[in-house]
């Protein structure tokens, strides 16, 4: 029986604070999220996610981080399930990014009461074969996709037209 290997967690979980939003658990010594990785208040090159996913993650953490919750999750004009909506489309894209060089965990924060029991779910990526069976065949042309040939037709219509207003105008 072999050793299974071991691949560092990223935890996508929300709380208070700086808008944390990113956790570590980079040993199998960790119990739990592991240290705070990424908050809202900066980026920096050493973090495993593209600075353009970060600036996605820390506006939903920030969303987060300016709302206050009373004791049963409640707050005028929030909406937790399109909250864990966006969460969860962030972590697969943060998934897509770091591939299997990590596991990457959504988890929901503990002011959602209504998900204090729930346990954090692990974001898998779509495998080719996946993504090629929602597809269309390759021989579907969508009625607005232009031929090499209508292309062509329309840039030499164009330049004929634009040398027809240049001679108009007395450039040429």
């Amino acid at each position: 029986m072999t050793a299974k290997t071991f691949v560092p967690t990223l935890t996508v979980m929300v709380d208070y604070g700086n808008a944390p939003f990113l956790w570590l658990a980079d040993s199998p010594d960790i119990n739990g999220v592991g240290p705070n990785l990424c908050d809202g208040s900066f980026w920096d090159e050493s973090f495993p996610i593209s600075e353009g996913l970060w600036q996605k993650f820390a506006d939903w953490a920030i969303e987060f981080d300016k709302t206050r919750f009373d004791s049963v999750g409640f707050s005028e004009g929030w909406d937790w399930s399109s909250y864990h909506q966006r969460g969860f489309e962030l972590s697969r894209w943060l998934k897509e990014e770091v591939g299997e060089r990590y596991r990457v965990v959504y988890k929901k924060p503990y002011e959602d009461v209504y998900c204090q029991n729930e346990v954090a779910v692990e974001v898998q990526l779509i495998h080719e074969s996946t993504r090629l069976r929602s597809q269309k065949h390759p021989a579907y042309r969508p009625k607005n996709l232009l031929t090499k040939e209508e292309v062509e037709s329309l840039l030499k219509d164009a330049k004929e037209a634009h040398i027809q207003i240049r001679k108009t105008l007395g450039y040429d």
